[in-house]
């Protein structure tokens, strides 16, 4: 009962957190803080055709009740078949710089553009059939291994040679047969047993999982393609393997040869 009533207690601070949080969600960039609003059509533009640089000019974001900006004046141009790494401490606006790069955040001061365009004005779901993405907080579901990979381009969930591969990229192509789906990649009817102990399915490490993660990224062949700290659960050979085979991919034709760049967030850990 005691920790009934705590929890209990603890709603008005949550109530209050949620009220914060869509407050911040519905509100609007005061015009004498934020970068002039761009003119819009009726309806978003399209992002058509390969994306072939992303600038960001200026860009400032604040969180609200914070005393400092998250991200301040950055400036960055990314050009087709770069590499670009962000790295810094924790803290440094690695994730959100990311965030403000998706749409998923407006930048207070400053603006992104996709092949000159405004992001503003750009359709969402026009911008991420371009790009995908694997931030820290990803999740294996209880379905198969293939429908776990296959999610991330649902339109192509019967390429099992496409899923095969982006395993095999991950140092994981084994985990077909470790998760019963070697008849399913055959071209049988059974397509694998659910993942999950619950199901009495395969479990994996948390290495693993994360690789899974990394294959479902693969699986998209998208132009731009979004990594925000994809080896935090890896030993370091794991590590260095994976991290080369990004290099090989962001180089590798014909499949990829519209990949514009891979922008790489990862952790920098000051020597004691």
């Amino acid at each position: 009962m005691g920790n009934f009533f705590g929890s209990v207690g603890k709603i008005p601070g949550f109530v209050g957190l949620a009220a914060d949080y869509f407050s911040f969600i519905d509100s609007s960039i005061p015009e004498e803080q934020g970068s002039a609003e761009p003119e819009k059509s009726a309806t978003p533009q399209e992002l058509s055709g390969a994306i072939g640089t992303i600038e960001l000019k200026d860009i400032s974001f604040r969180y609200p009740h914070s005393e400092k900006d998250a991200v301040k004046s950055a400036s960055l141009t990314i050009r087709q078949g770069e590499v670009v790494s962000l790295v810094g401490v924790n803290g440094s606006g690695k994730t959100t710089l990311v965030k403000l790069l998706l749409g998923i955040y407006e930048p207070e001061r400053g603006e992104i553009r996709y092949n000159g365009m405004d992001l503003r004005t750009i359709r969402k779901e026009s911008l991420y059939s371009h790009a995908a993405l694997l931030t820290q907080d990803f999740a294996l579901y209880n379905l198969s291994l293939e429908e776990n990979i296959a999610l991330a381009d649902i339109g192509q969930a019967g390429d099992r040679e496409r899923i095969r591969e982006a395993l095999r990229r991950v140092d994981l192509e084994g985990a077909l047969d470790k998760a019963g789906t070697r008849g399913c990649c055959n071209g049988q009817e059974d397509c694998g047993r659910v993942l999950g102990r619950e199901f009495r399915g395969p479990a994996f490490s948390e290495g693993q999982k994360q690789r899974l993660a990394l294959a479902r990224v693969l699986f998209t062949h998208r132009e731009l393609v979004i990594l925000d700290e994809p080896t935090s659960a890896l030993d370091s050979l794991q590590e260095n393997r994976i991290l080369e085979e990004f290099l090989r991919l962001a180089k590798a034709p014909p499949r990829l040869s519209s990949l514009i760049g891979w922008v790489c967030a990862d952790r920098w850990t000051k020597s004691p």
